[in-house]
């Protein structure tokens, strides 16, 4: 569970890092342009440290409650966590960019700078913004189906554990944090004028130029506009949601309940249904190369005959090859070096008083030139 979101954060970080890059290559050219890519980068950063919090918060929660983080484990807490429950779907929303949440207007703003800088007269631009905003599609469907995977799997469905079946709901101050952190996602996703605010006060610091994209929500890119107004679009959605539970209420009367789709099964089992595995495997199938999944079955007895074999285990796991080929090495010269650098710590005082002299020559030089 926690994996799968800190996974995620490699989209918010890798889509700011492409917009702070992109602003800083048309600063001189285009300084309008620049400041609503800063704005923008800002703004998805703020967001993402509004709910990803949240997200994190919600999954201790739920571990303390259930005893585990695996997903596969999981299942029917928002029937028994219903306060957890909720506050991770609507930071799970946020990080998805569904509308009336900070994720929405944050990324709002991003496809606002991004359509701004494809209308601009350069061919070095247009296409950095287009490759940008392809890497920001694809990054989309996979945090889309990360998110799917954590409220479908995770929260909704039936327990598949007894320690799921058994969770309860916290009480005291974690709970209120978690129902705060939901309140201020929501809040600026309707509000959208504060997302952007530390931004724009962040941009008159650094005395960046005024543009369109720091002062509203809205798109224009080939001669089309788009405009969002939340606070409406809430009002509309609270009307439609009033409407719909007076509804069932009025149609309640008379109705017999039943298990939908249950095929006529008094009760349903957990088996029956997706697990985290099977759900994220067709996504496994497409980045086999990358993910390069390896699955072991035990099976009883030594008949050959494919019908008389009894399973009676399985286990599958994953090798990221980028994980592996590239950030392992780093990660592993990293710690040499830091093991050779622990002789400088000796933890003598003219030891370090001499570091510092050093380093004063060193900056003194650089300066004088």
């Amino acid at each position: 569970l926690t994996r799968l979101l800190a996974s995620s954060t490699i989209d918010v970080m890798s889509l700011a890092v492409a917009l702070v890059s992109l602003g800083a290559l048309t600063v001189r050219t285009s300084p309008p342009l620049a400041s609503g890519l800063l704005v923008a980068a800002l703004s998805l950063v703020g967001a993402h440290a509004l709910y990803k919090p949240l997200l994190f918060l919600g999954a201790g929660s739920l571990e303390r409650a259930s005893g585990t983080r695996d997903l596969d484990l999981l299942g029917g807490l928002l029937r028994r966590m219903p306060l957890t429950s909720s506050a991770m779907i609507v930071g799970a929303a946020a990080a998805v960019g569904v509308p009336l949440t900070a994720g929405f207007a944050a990324e709002w703003l991003s496809l606002q700078s991004l359509f701004s800088a494809l209308i601009e007269r350069r061919t070095t631009t247009t296409l950095l913004a287009s490759l940008v905003l392809v890497a920001l599609a694809l990054a989309a469907g996979l945090v889309t189906l990360a998110m799917g995977k954590l409220v479908g799997i995770g929260l909704l469905s039936r327990p598949r554990s007894p320690q799921a079946a058994t969770a309860t709901e916290g009480r005291g101050l974690a709970t209120g944090v978690l129902v705060s952190l939901a309140a201020s996602v929501l809040g600026l996703g309707i509000w959208t004028g504060w997302i952007a605010a530390p931004a724009r006060v962040t941009c008159e610091v650094v005395r960046c130029a005024s543009g369109p994209v720091t002062r509203s929500l809205s798109v224009e890119s080939l001669g089309a506009h788009a405009s969002t107004r939340p606070f409406v679009l809430a009002i509309a959605l609270l009307v439609a949601l009033v409407v719909v539970l007076l509804t069932r209420r009025l149609a309640r009367a008379g109705v017999r309940e039943t298990i939908a789709w249950a095929c006529g099964r008094a009760s349903l089992s957990s088996r029956m249904q997706y697990t985290a595995t099977s759900f994220a495997e067709p996504v496994e199938r497409v980045f086999v190369d990358v993910v390069q999944p390896r699955a072991d079955l035990d099976i009883v007895g030594e008949e050959t005959r494919r019908e008389q074999q009894v399973a009676r285990g399985y286990r599958r796991e994953s090798d990221d090859v980028v994980e592996r080929l590239l950030y392992q090495p780093v990660i592993e010269v990293a710690h040499r070096l830091g093991r050779r650098a622990r002789v400088l710590a000796s933890g003598g005082v003219n030891l370090y008083a001499g570091y510092g002299f050093v380093a004063l020559l060193i900056l003194l030089v650089v300066v004088s030139r």
